[in-house]
């Protein structure tokens, strides 16, 4: 397993993403675990049905054996940066107490434009020309 810090002291920021084998009811997912500053991979867990028969949850299970493989290393994550999963939300917010919980990039900028969105709608205001969506649009890379 690889360290984000040259001597292994320091709390590193990670980047998780589940990888499903099929779109329903897959019988595998992979999770994979990077560092933020070097996008090397820290840790990798693959979840089967036979772990758990439920799909939803092989994401969940992953990222627990993930924080227990890093726990058992001694490397303290800082930062869990994630897609838009709640009860990988859950799961730090709970679990993992001194972990600051993160989206992604691409999901922040859309959490942001529902925000918006409702923001403007409570405010009855309505925007000229093409509208937000297309404005957050050009936002992303």
């Amino acid at each position: 397993m690889a360290k984000e810090s040259k001597d292994g002291t320091a709390p590193v920021d990670i980047l998780t993403d589940a990888r499903h084998g099929t779109r329903k009811n897959s019988r595998q997912t992979d999770l994979i675990c990077i560092g933020n500053d070097t996008k090397k991979v820290i840790a990798y867990k693959t979840v089967t049905s036979e772990d758990d028969p439920i799909a939803q949850r092989h994401e969940k299970l992953g990222t627990a054996s993930i924080y227990s493989t890093l726990g058992s290393a001694n490397v303290t994550v800082r930062k869990h940066c994630h897609d838009n999963n709640a009860s990988i939300s859950k799961y730090v917010r709970e679990q993992q107490p001194a972990t600051k919980n993160q989206l992604d990039s691409w999901h922040g900028l859309k959490q942001l434009e529902k925000s918006l969105q409702h923001l403007l709608r409570e405010l009855s205001v309505t925007m000229a020309g093409p509208g937000i969506a297309t404005w957050m649009t050009s936002l992303m890379p």
